[in-house]
Formats: structure tokens, sequence, C-alpha cells
């Protein structure tokens, strides 16, 4: 049995997809401060964020597009 999605929950969904878009784009401009102490742990922590963001950005893309044609009505604006 497949759950009733609303056009609420996709908005909610993409909105997610673009909020990890963004902290990916945030985890690229971060340059490493080599001089401060613990920085191999955090350039090591942002690099395991990112890699869970894109795998998540891609189940969520997934979702989407399985979703966007469950639903035989016409959209109005």
């Amino acid at each position: 049995m497949v759950a009733e999605v609303t056009p609420e929950d996709l908005v909610e969904t993409k909105t997610t997809i673009v909020q990890l878009v963004e902290l990916i784009a945030a985890v690229d401009r971060r340059l490493p401060q080599v001089q401060r102490a613990g920085e191999a742990g955090i350039a090591n922590a942002a690099m395991h964020l990112r890699a869970e963001a894109a795998k998540r950005i891609v189940e969520l893309e997934a979702e989407v597009a399985g979703r966007e044609f469950t639903n035989p009505q016409p959209v109005t604006t």
C-alpha cells in the first residue's frame, strides 16, 4: 500500500533538497584552516557530512520523481 502524497509533501521534500544543496555548497566554500588545532577532524567531518547530504539528495529526488506522476488530477494555479 502506498501512502497518499499531498502537494505540500512534495514542496517540503523539494525544499529539503534545496537546503541540502545549499549545505553542500557551504561545505565546498569552506577553506581548511591548517594552522588551527583540530582542523583535520573538522575537515573529515565536513567531508562525511557532504557525502551524506549528497546521498540523501539522490534518495529524495527519486522519491519526488516517483510521486509527481501519481496524482492524475491536473494542477491548478
